[in-house]
């Protein structure tokens, strides 16, 4: 202890001043520690018991890798995952596209509309984008159509300023007029045929599935593309008509091998023992290549063996 007698005017105000901060400290840290308690012992009564520092469900919980990788909110986490692409990648136009389907289905509209708006700026005739615009017109006729709102509106507005016509069946049919020999855009504009009437299914089936010579892009990725649209549910082709297209495709593209007919096990297990050749980039199953290459360096070896041969004698 010390006297505080000896302790000038400022020393002592100095002093005073600590022991105020302290005890202060001392205060809030016992505040603290209590509120602690206090959580604890409501987190108790709430659990019914057992250990305050970790709840029961998290102690008895076991990691189950499906619970994991599953979502409760998919379409949050798509958004989340889109915000990303529209700030670094502004100048793609599927990351619009991918918008466009992330509100279609969270059924924004507004936020559709800008999505097509930005994918106009970037490219008008591209043939994703005009199914999209063919979607968000049917969506507008069937749900806002009897809403009492402004959206509508200012949807329509918008839509009068950016497309030269707004009725999607007119608009599709200008679409494939003017883009007729476009393998994808004759796809695309049949999908959007049959989902605007289904009473066109066998005309966008004609349209959709021709492989003439003289059209641009007829590439097996598009054909792909289409045989995938048939088999689905929002097209529904019978066996024949796939069947009938395949054999269209197989012999466009003989060595892909999404169009092949099916084979019997003999012919298979025959092909399986010659076929280990690398796929080319139109997804090859030809083991032509193999054998050729190995041929040629067949031949190469004997080759350099005969040389060898002569320089020795």
């Amino acid at each position: 202890m010390f006297n505080k007698a000896h302790l000038s005017p400022a020393e002592l105000k100095k002093l005073r001043s600590k022991q105020r901060k302290a005890a202060k400290k001392l205060e809030q840290s016992k505040a603290e520690v209590k509120r602690k308690e206090e959580r604890k012992l409501e987190h108790k009564s709430k659990s019914g018991g057992g250990n305050t520092d970790v709840p029961d469900h998290k102690q008895n919980e076991k990691l189950d890798p499906s619970k994991l990788e599953w979502t409760t909110d998919p379409l949050g986490e798509a958004v989340h995952f889109l915000k990303p692409l529209q700030t670094l990648l502004p100048n793609k136009i599927h990351t619009h596209l991918m918008a466009f389907e992330i509100y279609l289905r969270k059924e924004k509209p507004l936020l559709m509309l800008q999505a097509l708006k930005r994918a106009l700026r970037l490219e008008r005739n591209h043939p994703e984008l005009h199914t999209c615009l063919i979607r968000f017109l049917k969506y507008r006729q069937d749900k806002l159509s009897s809403e009492d709102t402004t959206i509508p509106e200012v949807i329509s507005v918008e839509l009068t300023r950016l497309l030269p016509k707004t009725d999607p069946t007119r608009l599709n049919e200008d679409f494939l007029n003017n883009n007729q020999n476009s393998l994808p855009h004759r796809l695309h504009a049949a999908k959007s045929m049959v989902l605007l009437d289904s009473v066109q299914r066998d005309r966008g089936l004609e349209i959709a599935t021709s492989l003439d010579e003289h059209l641009t892009d007829r590439t097996y990725q598009i054909a792909q593309l289409t045989l995938e649209w048939l088999e689905s549910k929002e097209f529904g082709a019978t066996p024949d008509e796939l069947a009938h297209y395949k054999s269209q495709c197989h012999a466009a593209f003989p060595r892909a091998c999404v169009f092949m007919p099916p084979q019997s096990p003999t012919a298979n297990a025959t092909t399986t023992g010659t076929s280990d050749a690398s796929g080319t980039a139109d997804g090859a199953c030809d083991s032509t290549t193999a054998t050729t290459n190995s041929t040629s360096t067949a031949m190469a070896n004997h080759n350099h063996v005969d040389t060898a041969v002569v320089a020795s004698s």
